[in-house]
């Protein structure tokens, strides 16, 4: 018996031995389980690291603190409610929104009767920005409306058109979204309206609400009380209360407009047409009207349309669904009794799709280099520009401009686009990148139309002509990094003279055999002090020279360096000027000094 419990000790012991043995040696499944743990501990951290915040604050024009104040942000990915926060400021006027993703964001305050006055540098925001949005009381038109025998009339839909900004520059669309139904003494009161110069109408079937009335198929009547060629104009300043805008109520019947829808309407169920009729002397739209995807019908009718010339057009709007719908080449018509049996064809339209590419700096000259912010590709925004210089009228009315963010490999789509000339620019995220190239090439070795044979000098000078239902595929755009910055300030060549109120300065190549790269010229708008900023500038020797800017009705001024006489002629000034500048990569120039001479002959504008 003891010789069995000995043995039994002795295997206890032995078993226990190797038990600790096998207890310190690794196990076989254990490195797996590590490195999927450091995986996706890594990937967590990438996540995070492409998360960031965006924070701000609201102030007032007086530089006080704003409550009660809404902020919406938006991912300009798809613009989608998903892709949006709204937020409220606290007690100080400020406001954060954490955990966003990556990429370019429009910024927006909001508040009934006030409008955001906020001077922007830039139109899109990135994580880690910090912003100041200021905001001011909007200002006011009230009157009445009353009849020809002074009697107030009730539920008159009144509405105000913005002809001009408050610098005075035509509004492209002459519209606004600010309406009110008269009450019960025929007062009616318009407020939070941006600063500019209004034309008030009353009556018809607005553009804006789309609602039948009693009035809907009178013509309108404009201040004081006649038709839109003799409208008198409003000038409104920021929190002005504008008082005794009364209109005597012509109560004119004006003419009916009809006729049908042709072409392919979308596939999808939720479909709506919207058809226009504009100005054919001013661009501006005088009457609208729809049909939809639940009425099931082509037909449509414009009334109490007044006698004039105008442009019928239509397209499809289809609720995320870029690719799909069209729309109608702009039919001139004329309107001096009731008009019938108008048809407008829907075409599908256009697109250019393609990729953003970003060439790197050599090790060596990346750590030369400090940029602001590290930047990645998805924050980058690339415009499609109209260039409607020399179109007809109605070509530029009916042009209109897209932008579009990117994907994780870079890739873009212009969607709903009709046809036309463009021209690619770019928001760009950092301050050490330039466009470099705009190349058409084919994509996938699919057959491509005449226009993917374009070389670089080609798609950037000539820019991209895309015809009627078009798809464009294989774009390419070369982004790198190394750029410059110039900023400083414009003085008058003379002590004590004024400078021009709207003035640009232009960044021009000295190299003769870039003469004609349109994307090593470069522009910039001066501020009201001089103080101007040349940004993105890709390394190389540049004159530089101020010019009075041209009236446009473009927000954004239009290169002068996309018309080739333009281009030759602001070569030759700036030559004659001969005020040039060297830049090499990465360098940040600051408090630059440029004097502004009037030329022999010019005037101060």
């Amino acid at each position: 018996m003891e010789k069995l419990c000995n043995a039994s000790r002795i295997i206890t012991a032995l078993f226990l031995l190797l038990t600790t043995i096998s207890a310190q040696q690794p196990v076989e499944d254990k490195p797996t389980t590590v490195v999927k743990k450091n995986a996706e501990q890594q990937k967590q951290a990438a996540s995070k690291e492409r998360h960031g915040s965006i924070s701000g604050r609201v102030v007032s024009d007086n530089g006080q603190p704003m409550t009660n104040i809404g902020v919406n942000l938006f991912q300009q990915a798809t613009r989608t409610a998903s892709n949006g926060r709204n937020l409220t400021v606290d007690d100080e006027g400020r406001f954060q929104a954490d955990d966003l993703p990556v990429g370019a964001y429009s910024v927006n305050a909001y508040a009934p009767g006030f409008v955001e006055t906020t001077t922007r540098e830039r139109r899109f925001y990135r994580l880690g920005d910090n912003i100041t949005l200021t905001m001011a009381k909007g200002g006011v038109i009230t009157g009445t409306v009353k009849n020809a025998a002074s009697e107030p009339l009730i539920g008159v839909t009144v509405y105000a058109l913005r002809m001009r900004d408050a610098e005075g520059k035509p509004s492209r669309s002459g519209q606004s979204t600010r309406f009110r139904q008269t009450d019960d003494r025929g007062v009616y009161r318009l407020y939070g309206l941006t600063a500019g110069t209004y034309i008030v109408v009353a009556g018809g079937r607005s553009i804006f609400t789309g609602q039948p009335s009693k009035y809907s198929d009178d013509v309108p009547t404009y201040f004081p009380s006649s038709t839109r060629d003799t409208a008198a104009e409003i000038p409104l300043q920021t929190g002005q209360e504008a008082t005794g805008i009364d209109i005597i109520y012509r109560g004119e019947k004006g003419r009916a407009v009809s006729g049908t829808v042709g072409g392919t309407l979308p596939t999808v169920t939720n479909y709506n047409v919207s058809l226009f009729l504009m100005n054919a002397a001013t661009g501006v739209a005088e009457a609208s009207t729809n049909i939809n995807s639940f009425e099931g019908k082509r037909g449509f009718a414009f009334y109490g349309v007044p006698d004039g010339d105008y442009f019928l057009t239509a397209s499809s709007n289809i609720f995320n669904e870029p690719k799909q719908g069209g729309a109608a080449v702009p039919k001139r018509i004329s309107v001096r009794s009731d008009v019938s049996g108008l048809e407008v064809t829907l075409v599908p339209f256009a697109s250019i799709s393609g990729a953003v590419v970003l060439e790197p700096l050599a090790e060596a000259e990346r750590k030369k280099c400090q940029p602001s912010r590290d930047a990645t590709l998805e924050e980058t925004m690339v415009s499609l520009r109209p260039d409607t210089k020399g179109e007809a009228p109605e070509r530029q009315w009916f042009s209109s401009g897209s932008f579009s963010s990117l994907g994780e490999k870079g890739e873009f789509t212009f969607n709903r686009l009709n046809a036309g000339r463009y021209r690619i620019t770019a928001d760009l995220p950092s301050d050490n990148w330039y466009l470099k190239e705009v190349v058409l090439q084919p994509a996938g070795g699919a057959k491509q139309p005449k226009a993917a044979s374009l070389q670089l000098s080609d798609a950037a000078t000539k820019g991209i002509t895309l015809k009627t239902s078009e798809t464009l595929e294989g774009l390419k755009v070369v982004l790198a990094e190394g750029a410059a910055t110039v900023s400083g300030r414009v003085t008058a060549e003379k002590e004590g003279e004024s400078l021009p109120t709207k003035l640009l300065i232009h960044a021009v190549p000295v190299e003769k055999e870039r003469a004609n790269e349109v994307l090593r010229f470069a522009q910039a708008e001066v501020k009201s002090d001089g103080a101007f900023t040349l940004a993105n500038l890709a390394p190389g020797k540049y004159w530089l020279l101020a010019q009075p800017a041209e009236e446009s009705n473009d927000p954004l001024p239009r290169s002068v360096a996309w018309d080739a006489a333009e281009r030759l002629a602001l070569r030759k000034e700036t030559e004659a000027a001969n005020v040039a500048i060297e830049l090499q990569s990465c360098q940040q120039v600051s408090d630059y000094a440029l004097r502004y001479v009037i030329k022999t002959g010019a005037s101060k504008k």
